[in-house]
């Protein structure tokens, strides 16, 4: 029952993680958290090839010293164009700030240009045979805390996401809702064959992992630069770009997914220099064959010290946006960027829910180390699948879950099992407590570690020792009930003191007797030499407590021991329900009449040759217990035909004599 309690137990725990994945994945705690654990998945990955799509005709140093300007004129970019559009390039996306008379990166701001400026590079892109998209800038706050416009610029809807999706139900909505808009001049945005935004997100922790595919702009969505240019290269009609917030994008026939931001997860190929790249000085120079560029989509953007905008990066700690937006085109034209889609959650989900399962299961049952292996085991397994499916699939599966759910799960588990087992150990000491309080120690562990009392009567080697209060009777006539009673509980605590510190079993208290056994339940060595110290310590407690008793005028105390040692029977006496642990046999009887015989021979103990025999067979040389016995002879006991070879103890010369 208790299993099946668990089992349900975990069960729902697991169903409980489960819904807390789904719920909780995409919050900003869990998303930096698990973002860390991407970023080391790309670097156990280590860079891969991009997909060869891409060229990116950079704005370096080398270009900026040759023209002698700190910016491209706008003269050498229509230059550069013409010579692209020469060497049969797809499509061309410009990821330079186009406002003013010359061109900078984007985001870097400029002056207005003069208006022929403008027209010329517009003329230009006319011009041109192949496509060619531009960017434009979007703000979170309008410029010098004016007032944000409240219309896009002429001619920017155009270039809008044609079909807008909004499922029914909590499937997500747009990433970023800008407030304002920096187009480039009307006639170029007019030449221009698309525009798209060239706003970059970083994530909480200053990174870039993910690009933004949409914003909205007063009720419009528009496109980012990168997915206008793949629109181009694809030779996709505007009319079939669309976004379905929180699901994918659409390209035509491609589906790009996104997140429930409508964000797309980069797929990182390494820092930068990964994707290929030429100076845009040789471009303009004709120093690049036409074969490197044919077919491609070349991204002219800046890389030049102070050049534009750079950004962390999984692999490097400075990417250029030009390489950023150059490997989201790539992703997508080569079916590369990560999924977070249907399949991923379904694989994070059973992850979540098998760990809970599994870890709470092992930490309920197995042994705490092996069980802490086993969980340290399932999270590097399922980490090593994330990488794997990141590798093979280009699916990013959510590790930050399972791997929280292994130690939600363990800790509270483990912690549960071991106060279940303190208190079940504190119920056996209680118990074991209470039962010895009328059993000896030994029987009582004999008891608790069998599945039954005791397998049926057996005959073992055992000592027998009983002691007597000599004239308990007198003694206790001028005592008053109850003092009588604490008088034979002291006696009783000094028997019990030397039988269990000894190693004996108490059969029995018999008023002001006692009978104990050594040997039983599982027979020792030693059993014949604990009886004999057993019997001298309790006969020098017993003197000791009379000289104490006489001082104090009282009457003082007198016992006998006898002990002998044999085979005895053991095993219960009893009905149905209750039984009795008890020793039987001729060695019990010789035991009790050596006790007996104490009076006759003026000794406090007696005890056989067979037992002293037994005792010094496994004694030290210098045993005390063994010293000052005298011999008795040969006696005959009533009860055995053969006579029995006695000792006794204290002799005559022994202090302790007149005791």
């Amino acid at each position: 029952m208790r299993r099946l309690l668990a089992g349900g137990l975990l069960a729902v725990a697991a169903l409980a993680a489960v819904l807390l994945y789904l719920a909780a994945r995409d919050t900003q705690v869990a998303a930096e958290v698990e973002a860390v654990t991407l970023d080391a998945r790309f670097r156990l990955r280590g860079p891969i090839s991009p997909g060869g799509d891409v060229v990116l005709a950079l704005v370096d140093d080398r270009t900026l010293e040759a023209l002698g300007t700190a910016s491209l004129p706008r003269e050498e970019l229509g230059a550069a164009l013409h010579r692209l559009d020469a060497a049969g390039v797809r499509a061309v996306a410009l990821n330079l700030f186009l406002g003013g008379q010359a061109a900078g990166s984007g985001g870097s701001g400029g002056a207005g240009g003069a208006a022929a400026d403008a027209e010329s590079l517009a003329q230009t892109l006319a011009a041109l045979r192949g496509p060619v998209a531009v960017p434009f800038g979007v703000l979170f706050g309008a410029p010098g805390g004016a007032p944000a416009p409240s219309a896009a610029p002429a001619g920017l809807e155009a270039h809008a996401y044609r079909i807008v999706l909004r499922p029914t139900g909590d499937a997500g909505g747009p990433g970023a809702v800008v407030e304002a808009v920096q187009s480039p001049e009307a006639a170029i945005l007019a030449a221009a064959d698309a525009a798209g935004h060239n706003m970059l997100i970083l994530d909480a922790d200053g990174t870039l992992r993910h690009h933004d595919p949409v914003v909205v702009h007063a009720d419009t969505a528009y496109p980012s630069l990168a997915i206008q240019a793949t629109r181009l290269a694809l030779g996709v009609a505007p009319e079939a770009l669309a976004v379905r917030w929180g699901e994918a994008v659409r390209l035509g026939p491609v589906t790009v997914p996104v997140d429930r931001r409508t964000r797309i997860a980069i797929n990182h190929y390494g820092p930068g220099g990964t994707l290929p790249a030429v100076s845009l000085i040789d471009v303009i120079e004709g120093r690049v064959p036409a074969a490197a560029l044919r077919d491609r989509v070349v991204m002219i953007g800046g890389s030049a010290a102070g050049f534009g905008a750079r950004f962390p990066s999984p692999y490097a700690e400075t990417l250029t946006a030009a390489e950023h937006v150059g490997t989201m085109i790539d992703n997508i034209l080569s079916d590369r960027v990560l999924r977070r889609g249907t399949a991923a959650l379904t694989l994070d989900a059973a992850a979540v829910g098998t760990a809970v399962v599994v870890v709470g299961a092992a930490a309920l049952s197995l042994p705490y180390g092996v069980a802490a292996a086993l969980a340290v085991a399932l999270v590097a397994a399922w980490g090593g699948v994330a990488v794997w499916a990141l590798v093979a699939a280009h699916l990013w599966l959510n590790v930050a879950f399972p791997a929280a759910a292994v130690a939600a799960v363990f800790v509270p588990c483990a912690l549960h099992r071991r106060a279940r087992e303190q208190r079940r150990r504190w119920l056996m000491e209680r118990q074991r407590r209470n039962l010895s309080r009328y059993f000896s120690p030994s029987v009582v562990d004999a008891l608790a570690n069998r599945d039954r009392p005791f397998a049926g009567d057996r005959m073992i080697d055992a000592a027998v020792l009983f002691v007597d209060m000599r004239d308990s009777t007198r003694i206790c006539d001028g005592l008053d009930p109850t003092q009588a009673m604490d008088l034979l509980r002291g006696f009783h605590r000094v028997v019990e003191r030397h039988v269990f510190d000894n190693n004996g079993v108490l059969d029995r208290f018999m008023g002001d007797g006692a009978m104990a056994s050594f040997g039983p339940p599982e027979p020792t060595p030693a059993f014949a030499l604990d009886a004999v110290r057993a019997a001298r310590g309790l006969a020098a407690a017993v003197a000791e407590w009379s000289a104490g008793r006489e001082a104090e005028g009282a009457v003082p105390i007198r016992i006998g021991v006898g002990v002998h040692c044999g085979r005895v029977l053991m095993g219960e006496l009893g009905g149905d329900r209750q039984f009795a642990f008890t020793l039987s046999g001729e060695t019990v009887a010789i035991a009790s009449r050596l006790e007996s015989l104490t009076k006759e021979v003026g000794a406090v103990v007696v005890v056989s040759d067979d037992l002293l025999r037994a005792a010094r067979a496994v004694a030290a040389d210098a045993e005390p217990a063994l010293e000052g016995y005298r011999p008795l002879g040969a006696r005959t006991i009533r009860g055995r035909a053969a006579p029995l070879d006695l000792w006794a103890w204290p002799d005559a010369g022994d202090p302790h004599k007149n005791q």
